[in-house]
């Protein structure tokens, strides 16, 4: 799979992000990405970490068009009170 830095310095960043960040889901969207990055197969990405080659795709998508800030999900809109 071909990913490349979308700035310059985000390689190393996401090493950074990778290694201090608390949330396993948020860990995985990192490591996924950086193992693009490394050109690692997104179905080999996948099962890394048991996960869908969706998974893998979404969050390669975001890093692609938005760079790290599209890694971080936004919250949910959801429903309104009643």
């Amino acid at each position: 799979m071909l990913v490349t830095e979308h700035k310059a310095g985000d390689f190393q960043r996401l090493r950074d992000l990778m290694i201090h960040e608390r949330s396993a889901l948020q860990r995985d969207r990192y490591r996924a990405v950086l193992l693009a990055v490394e050109n690692h197969e997104g179905d080999e990405i996948a099962k890394c970490f048991g996960r869908s080659p969706r998974f893998v795709d979404e969050w390669i998508a975001r890093y692609r068009s938005q760079g790290l800030p599209g890694l971080i999900p936004k919250k949910s809109q959801g429903h309104g009170p009643s």
